[in-house]
């Protein structure tokens, strides 16, 4: 409720008509699930981080998300637990109240934050529900659920992601949904090259040179066959067989292409599709100067 001021009351959502339930049913990347919220009740914390949180995500009736306020307030009746967090490990964080609450002071107007300030804001009550455990380490860094280890997720992988992502982001494995469709469709290579941009990826010193790759041509075809080996030209580290075809060693191929990209792009490519040459089709597209040379061997 943006613009309250001290003295005036904060209303359950019923007493105005209001029922934010269907709000609650689908959370991108999460099986539908009902809530516990309570129309009848008033809901609030008293972790400020929190309270920012959901003022920055306070829901204006046929209008939207608009910026929300932090208010202090005075709770005239019973305090009730939250249903909806009502584990031990968050007692005492979120509360209800059949009556309405009075507005004892404003703290802050106009919250702005982005999800993963939301994140960082409400740290450690941002957790997993049903597990109650913190999505995310102090300093940010994703942390993993139960069903996330079943399904595979590493936190080698997860220690690579964006601090404070938002769970909504990724999926229970830990692949990267596409920006703008959580839920609905994977990100490509270029999109998770973009979002993992802070790895600065295939931004270090080491470019691999093709100088030692030459073509030779078999009888009747104009198709050429490449031999050679990749050098890097920082460290002098080279890869592969010159005497065996290079289509034929996709493996020294990759390894060379990870020792200019960085290694964590093995990790990244495992847990978004699992097709190393597509990322590296990606990073061409992104840095096609420091790539130039390897249209060929990147098709063979």
């Amino acid at each position: 409720m943006p613009g309250g001021r001290p003295g005036d009351l904060i209303f359950p959502a019923a007493e105005l008509g209001l029922d934010y339930t269907a709000a609650y049913l689908l959370t991108p990347g999460m099986p539908l699930q009902m809530p516990k919220y309570d129309p009848e009740r008033v809901h609030f914390t008293t972790h400020p981080g929190v309270a920012r949180g959901y003022a920055a995500l306070y829901v204006e009736p046929r209008i939207g998300e608009v910026p929300g306020d932090v208010y202090r307030v005075v709770v005239d009746g019973p305090i009730e637990a939250d249903p909806d967090y009502s584990d031990p490990k968050l007692a005492g964080i979120y509360g209800t109240s059949r009556k309405p609450l009075t507005i004892g002071a404003v703290v802050e107007r106009n919250v702005v934050l982005d999800r993963r300030q939301i994140n960082e804001a409400g740290w450690p009550y941002r957790c997993f529900y049903g597990e109650w455990e913190p999505v995310h380490a102090q300093d940010g860094t994703v942390l993993a659920s139960h069903e996330m280890r079943d399904l595979g997720a590493t936190d080698d992988y997860l220690q690579l992601l964006p601090r404070w992502m938002d769970a909504r982001e990724f999926a229970d494995g830990g692949r990267l949904w596409k920006p703008g469709m959580e839920g609905s469709r994977w990100a490509s290579p270029d999109e998770v090259l973009e979002i993992l941009v802070h790895l600065g990826l295939d931004t270090g010193p080491h470019i691999i040179t093709t100088d030692n790759i030459h073509a030779r041509y078999e009888n009747g075809s104009s198709r050429p066959i490449l031999f050679g080996y990749f050098q890097c030209q920082e460290c002098g580290a080279t890869f592969g067989d010159p005497t065996i075809r290079l289509d034929w060693q996709k493996s020294a191929t990759h390894t060379a292409a990870v020792h200019q990209a960085g290694d964590d792009l093995v990790t990244i490519a495992q847990f978004n599709g699992g097709d190393l040459d597509g990322y590296l089709h990606a990073m061409a597209r992104r840095s096609p100067q420091r790539w130039a040379s390897w249209s060929s061997p990147i098709q063979h």
